[in-house]
């Protein structure tokens, strides 16, 4: 392996995460930091109209609060610091970072698997029903998340859907 590829960890072996992120729009009201959000490639927002790379009005550049819709598809981004309403906001899209999360009851563990929370602001540990994809996965055990918690998780594109 070629050591400039940036393909070991810190220690020099095992799986090396990588945080990926960039600057969109934050549409559908202020954000607050760790928000889980999704890309608005349904042009859900008045001010979104095509998905054409790059441009303003795109859904490649602007992201809302996940709806029930969101459970089985959209891309995940969690919102690296607050904004306000159509402000340009930084957003991870995968790699270890910090998001809301949320169970209604009990604790969530390292590895639990989370899925957008279609009422609220953060990845909930409560799975949505048949067919949610999984987004992320809990970094850290955290106790008792009633309410949406700061927490360690591996945002990704892990593709799996509760059956």
């Amino acid at each position: 392996m070629d050591p400039t590829q940036k393909t070991f960890s810190a220690n020099g072996g095992g799986l090396a995460l990588n945080k990926v992120s960039v600057r969109v729009t934050k549409r559908g009201g202020a954000g607050v930091l760790g928000q889980a959000c999704v890309f608005d490639f349904t042009n859900t927002d008045a001010a979104v109209n095509n998905n054409i790379a790059g441009k303003a009005d795109s859904g490649t550049s602007n992201v809302r609060v996940p709806v029930t819709a969101d459970k089985n598809n959209g891309v995940p981004a969690v919102l690296l610091a607050a904004c306000a309403d159509d402000a340009l906001v930084e957003v991870a899209t995968e790699g270890p970072v910090t998001a809301l999360v949320i169970k209604a009851s009990g604790n969530i563990a390292a590895g639990d698997p989370l899925y957008h929370d279609n009422a609220a602001v953060g990845l909930t540990a409560d799975s949505p029903g048949v067919g949610a994809k999984i987004v992320a996965m809990s970094a850290g055990a955290v106790t008792g998340p009633s309410t949406a918690t700061l927490a360690p998780v591996i945002l990704g594109h892990f593709g799996a859907a509760v059956s």
